[in-house]
């Protein structure tokens, strides 16, 4: 017996077999996904009613055609984040303004004092 035909028989008794057509699958989980195409059931779309043979393929179509990339949900969050941002800033930038005036007639109201700083400076 030669190496190329154990190793067939072996890819043989390995693979799972569809009872409806007799096709071959090297996955359990295929086969069982491959069942779903044979039964008179449709699986449809909850958002077009679009129609499919199985639920893997109604599921890739709901995650292709219906739903946002991960990239432009991040966006947006960003942009929802980058407004917040931007209307504390204008908020606090009111607030400020507000708070100016009061703080410039503080600092008109301190005592003056006479002397200049390099006055005060000792020669030694």
């Amino acid at each position: 017996m030669d190496v190329d035909h154990t190793e067939k028989l072996l890819a043989d008794e390995e693979s799972f077999l569809s009872q409806f057509c007799s096709k071959k699958f090297k996955h359990w989980a295929s086969l069982y996904q491959h069942i779903d195409t044979h039964r008179n059931q449709s699986f449809e779309c909850d958002k077009c009613s679009k129609a499919f043979v199985s639920r893997q393929y109604s599921t890739l179509h709901i995650r292709n055609v219906h739903t946002e990339p991960m990239d432009l949900q991040c966006a947006i969050v960003a942009m929802h984040i980058a407004c917040y941002v931007k209307k504390k800033f204008k908020q606090l930038q009111a607030r400020l303004k507000r708070h100016k005036p009061v703080q410039e007639e503080k600092v008109r109201n301190l005592p003056r004092i006479n002397t200049k700083c390099r006055d005060m400076t000792t020669n030694s």
